[in-house]
């Protein structure tokens, strides 16, 4: 896996640098963070790693329910 720091450079590099594309941070979105607690303690599914990645969510994002895994989906400008 790639640091953030060759991400950042691989970015700047990258045919999109200078071109109005902006970058938004993406970490664990706590309001997710409750709704998949939620659904775990309501179904009795176990909470793991692949469950709390699910959790990471771009800074700024719309919140779209989810009752299928119960990790939200996003929405974030006119993008979801």
């Amino acid at each position: 896996m790639r640091s953030m720091r060759s991400g950042f450079a691989a970015l700047m590099s990258s045919p999109l640098a200078g071109s109005g594309v902006r970058c938004i941070a993406i970490d664990t979105d706590p309001r997710a963070l409750a709704i998949l607690h939620e659904w775990v303690k309501t179904t009795g599914a176990k909470m793991n790693e692949a469950r709390l990645r699910m959790t990471r969510i771009p800074k700024g994002a719309e919140l779209i329910l989810n009752k299928v895994s119960g990790a939200p989906g996003f929405c974030i400008g006119n993008v979801s």
